[in-house]
């Protein structure tokens, strides 16, 4: 039997992995997808749960059959997706056919009361026409201690012919009591030669290898990247650290949108800056802003070690604000306290 999983691009070891467990019928009831955002997770898990149920003989996913179908327009009955606000954003995935994490707010917790619905759906019957019943938990990080808990009794003993995946992408924040009971698969972030054959819209402001470089092989990172307020201001916010113009930098911040992925698409950008400060005194190859190297180079003489390790906590604290929800002036001003180390109060009042 031929397995197809080519619409996820790169992943050759978890891929395998898959094709492995089910060619030797050893398929264990909880598995644990775990890599960086944006790299094929997600895609992955619905493509072998369309494969462990497909009815191709030959070719598994075949795309075709009638299960195949209901399982990518997410309608079919043995099929079950868990996020934050499920009834929302499944529909979202009808609309787009595809499963994917921008389609919800990820900061947003999953609920107990939607882990007692699935568990009570999942105790309720058996399978409905396929072999296995899939239960996909997109951003398992986001069940909270009591979901989690709540979600442990049916994780310990599943009911029989149910697969659970979780999709993550912190296992820091999934209780050990839980992960160490998961098969778990890792994903990677993807090479240039298989991230150069996705179907990216690009403008002349950003080229394939500079896409590459920012969002460090993330399709998911990448296509929100695209578009960005950030991305078309790059070299006016080097510029504005670089003369010390914290006023114009404020003016960058009122631009931008106050949404979670543009707040993220600036955070990334900072700490690529800090991470190219570093790189810069080694070689100018190694850039992720490799076109701004004559100002990094310029940035670099003026900043100090410590500043650059300061550029790195601050770009972790707002990481961490951006999932409690915080508002766009208390993720971003922050991030200029190592170049003006003052208050937040004296920041914001530039």
């Amino acid at each position: 039997m031929e397995f197809d999983f080519t619409r996820v691009l790169g992943q050759a070891r978890a891929k395998n992995v898959l094709k492995k467990i089910t060619l030797e019928n050893n398929i264990p009831p909880f598995l644990m997808f775990i890599g960086p955002e944006g790299v094929g997770k997600a895609t992955l898990a619905l493509e072998f749960a369309k494969a462990l149920n497909c009815e191709n003989e030959e070719k598994r996913p075949c795309s075709n059959c009638n299960t195949c179908r209901l399982m990518s327009q997410f309608q079919h009955p043995d099929l079950y997706i868990l996020t934050p606000n499920p009834e929302e954003s499944i529909e979202k995935m009808r609309i787009t056919g595809e499963l994917r994490t921008d389609l919800y707010d990820p900061t947003k917790d999953i609920k107990i009361n939607e882990v007692r619905e699935l568990e009570r759906e999942l105790w309720k019957s058996g399978t409905y026409i396929a072999r296995y019943r899939i239960v996909i938990v997109l951003n398992g990080e986001n069940l909270n201690r009591e979901s989690q808990n709540a979600l442990l009794k049916t994780l310990e003993e599943p009911p029989p012919e149910t697969i659970i995946i979780f999709v993550v992408s912190d296992l820091s924040r999934i209780l050990e009591t839980i992960s160490s009971r998961a098969r778990k698969i890792f994903f990677s972030y993807l090479e240039f030669k298989d991230f150069k054959n996705y179907p990216f819209t690009l403008t002349n402001k950003i080229s394939l290898p500079l896409l590459f470089r920012l969002s460090n092989g993330s399709i998911g990172v990448a296509k929100r990247l695209l578009g960005s307020e950030t991305i078309r201001k790059r070299k006016d916010i080097v510029e504005a650290l670089l003369t010390a113009d914290f006023k114009k930098l404020a003016l960058v911040f009122e631009d931008l949108k106050s949404e979670r992925k543009e707040m993220l698409n600036f955070v990334d950008f900072y700490l690529s800056l800090a991470r190219d400060l570093l790189v810069i005194e080694v070689s100018d190859e190694k850039l992720i802003n490799h076109d701004l190297k004559v100002e990094l180079r310029k940035l670099r003489n003026k900043t100090t070690p410590e500043q650059i390790h300061h550029m790195f906590i601050q770009g972790a604290k707002s990481y961490r604000n951006i999932r409690r929800n915080a508002n766009k002036e208390a993720v971003l001003y922050p991030l200029l306290l190592p170049f003006y180390p003052h208050s937040f109060r004296d920041i914001v009042k530039l």
